[in-house]
């Protein structure tokens, strides 16, 4: 991907209406503030880890939540940060393009399988009627309870299981 098109996927129009114009500026600031350390790694994680030390209200297709990086990011020590996924599920979109949006918004159940923190989950939790977060670790579990919580979402459950064959061939 060309790095003109990686910045405005990163940066334009779309950040500023998931995050809202104070909390773009904060991240565009911080965008400049780790520009070195960004050209540096080749990749945005300098920025995602300044950016993940507050909770981050989310507005995306209708909906407003928080997600709250820096508890996540405390609980889940695995060296990515949750502004990472915030960046590519909600800024960039990648989960609800191609027409999936339109499902979701009339769908009453959701089954988010690999739900790692929950983010996909705790976007659907306004609108179905139950989520259901699938995740094999069980370190998730209290991460995705604590965000539905602060949401005050009540219409989930949790599953720590394993789904798939269990090998490759």
């Amino acid at each position: 991907m060309s790095v003109p098109r990686k910045l405005a996927l990163n940066l334009g129009w779309r950040a500023l209406a998931v995050l809202g114009p104070r909390m773009y500026l904060r991240y565009l600031f911080n965008f400049f503030y780790n520009f070195r350390s960004i050209l540096h790694t080749g990749d945005f994680s300098p920025l995602d880890r300044t950016m993940s030390t507050s909770p981050i209200k989310v507005r995306m297709n209708g909906v407003k939540f928080f997600i709250d990086c820096q508890y996540t990011d405390q609980h889940i020590n695995d060296g990515t940060f949750t502004f990472g996924i915030v960046r590519e599920m909600y800024i960039r979109n990648c989960y609800l393009r191609y027409g999936v949006s339109k499902v979701a918004r009339n769908a009453r159940t959701i089954l988010d399988l690999g739900a790692n923190r929950g983010a996909f989950s705790l976007m659907m939790a306004q609108r179905a009627e139950l989520v259901i977060a699938v995740e094999f670790n069980p370190l998730f579990r209290n991460v995705i309870a604590h965000n539905m919580a602060v949401n005050g979402f009540t219409n989930y459950e949790i599953e720590s299981v394993f789904v798939g064959g269990g090998h490759v061939r």
